[in-house]
């Protein structure tokens, strides 16, 4: 009797402590659930406040913001931003990191117009306090485009300057990610040890260009192996305008460059056309010398215009030297209306 007293004694709380363990299995899996659903309204409630503030930084240039996004991290891909597991935000053009992590509970948002030469569309730029953008002096033959471009960033991102002969000396600042800068080609160079991810693009500026201030000429992409630099296959674009260059800084992945910069000439293609027509309507009320002069601006539109339909692949396969002459006689067209105080075409 003794013995069967002590197997029911064992039963029960063998009973017991399945009984308990199913309780707290449910209430765990309760409370997993509870986080979940509390985490995809988090997301739901973050994706619409930066998608507003997106969409309000996009509506004007040279607009800054800095938002405050406690722990939030955003990533970027050619089907557009996302946070969390909400639905992506499609913003194009824009132009980040693939990953915007909120470093000080910080992102930082920019806009400026691609002029090409007359606004198309504003670029958005995002980055975080947590991206390092290490900018290496230029040779002397394109200090001003380097001076202008290193002006024209956007306030309080994380940006040092350095040169070539001192790239090794940079710090590791606990930086979650390293963009290199170069006006002059890094392949093979080499970085210090660091936590980081590290990318990097050369800047080669077209020493004829003269349209758009002069920012027209190559960039490459570049990956850090374990030891280098080393260039990414097919990863070589030409440049036309400031925005675009700073596209290129701020798109640390070719393909996300391509599929900001094919949305933008699709907007681009869409102004051009709505140019051409207020040419053709102002053209009809004019007398010479301005009617004959606002026929050259549209006619030099229509080429341009024709230039542009044909790089279907773009950003990939411009011809910079047709492209710039095309828009250097829209802005010589443009200049000579204004000279004779006529009515602009843009």
């Amino acid at each position: 009797m003794r013995r069967r007293g002590i197997v029911s004694a064992q039963l029960t709380w063998l009973f017991i402590l399945i009984a308990g363990a199913i309780i707290l299995a449910f209430f765990f899996n309760l409370s997993m659930k509870h986080k979940v659903v509390a985490e995809e309204k988090l997301s739901i409630t973050l994706r619409s406040r930066v998608n507003a503030l997106f969409t309000s930084a996009q509506q004007t240039s040279n607009t800054f913001f800095r938002m405050k996004l406690p722990g939030a991290k955003i990533t970027y891909d050619c089907s557009g931003y996302r946070i969390g597991s909400s639905s992506s935000m499609n913003l194009e053009p824009a132009f980040s990191p693939s990953l915007i992590k909120s470093i000080q509970d910080t992102f930082i948002i920019y806009s400026m117009a691609w002029s090409i030469p007359f606004d198309t569309t504003n670029f958005l730029f995002i980055t975080s306090p947590g991206v390092k953008y290490v900018f290496i002096h230029p040779p002397s033959h394109t200090s001003e485009i380097y001076e202008k471009l290193y002006k024209d960033l956007p306030p309080n991102i994380t940006r040092i300057e350095t040169e070539m002969s001192k790239i090794n000396d940079v710090n590791d600042t606990n930086n979650y990610r390293v963009r290199v800068v170069s006006f002059e080609d890094i392949n093979g160079k080499t970085m210090p040890k660091v936590k980081s991810e590290i990318t990097g693009i050369y800047i080669h500026p077209d020493p004829s260009a003269t349209a758009l201030n002069g920012f027209a000429g190559e960039v490459k992409f570049y990956n850090y192996t374990t030891s280098e630099f080393s260039e990414i296959k097919d990863a070589d674009y030409n440049f036309t305008g400031e925005a675009m260059l700073l596209a290129a800084i701020f798109a640390d992945r070719p393909k996300s460059f391509e599929c900001g910069m094919r949305a933008a000439m699709k907007r681009m293609l869409l102004v051009l056309n709505l140019t051409i027509e207020r040419g053709e309507e102002m053209k009809s009320s004019l007398e010479d010398p301005c009617k004959t002069d606002m026929d050259t601006a549209v006619l030099n539109l229509r080429i341009l215009n024709n230039e542009a339909k044909g790089y279907t692949d773009f950003p990939k396969g411009v011809d910079r030297t047709r492209l710039m002459g095309k828009i250097t006689n829209v802005e010589s067209s443009n200049k000579v209306l204004e000279i004779y105080s006529c009515p602009l075409i843009y």
